[in-house]
């Protein structure tokens, strides 16, 4: 199969989604997150909550086609497979390392935000922000990967030849 214009798009996609993906782990960590610092922690936590799902929703989908796309684009061209190997893998570490290293903090913060006044008032504040800073820095980590993905695709498009159809 040597369509240029499968091979361009999965290239495309592949990094233009993992770039995306990382301006908004950078994004959430570097302009959401100092905000929410000084808010009461009911509030602060309820803010990350919304966050977390929202980001979720759109950050999971953009991962799964980059590391599709880059998956994709290292079979069509044979030359530059090692290169979106591991862009596939630097995209697809994202969840996993959202998964075991993001979610212990995360669930803390999750519970946190579902309590009532009462609740909340044996929770410390200097807990809270602790765990709101540990998630900036891991997001932080999340939005580094997946620009090593984009960054990765951006050199091997550079550098790739694409026989153009007759």
């Amino acid at each position: 199969m040597d369509n240029p214009t499968i091979i361009r798009t999965t290239q495309a996609l592949g990094l233009t989604t993992a770039l995306v993906s990382s301006g908004i782990s950078f994004c959430a960590a570097g302009l959401c997150f100092p905000p929410i610092l000084p808010l009461p922690i009911s509030e602060s936590s309820r803010i990350l909550a919304s966050l977390f799902y929202s980001g979720g929703k759109l950050v999971v989908p953009l991962t799964i086609t980059s590391a599709v796309c880059n998956g994709v684009a290292g079979y069509l061209v044979p030359q530059a497979w090692r290169e979106y190997t591991v862009a596939a893998i630097l995209a697809l570490s994202i969840p996993i390392y959202t998964r075991v290293w993001m979610m212990p903090g995360i669930n803390k913060l999750l519970r946190v935000s579902q309590m009532d006044g009462s609740a909340i008032q044996g929770v410390r504040r200097e807990h809270v922000l602790q765990l709101l800073q540990e998630w900036a820095s891991q997001t932080y980590i999340r939005g580094a990967l997946a620009l090593g993905a984009g960054l990765l695709g951006v050199w091997v498009l550079a550098r790739t030849q694409v026989v153009q159809e007759a």
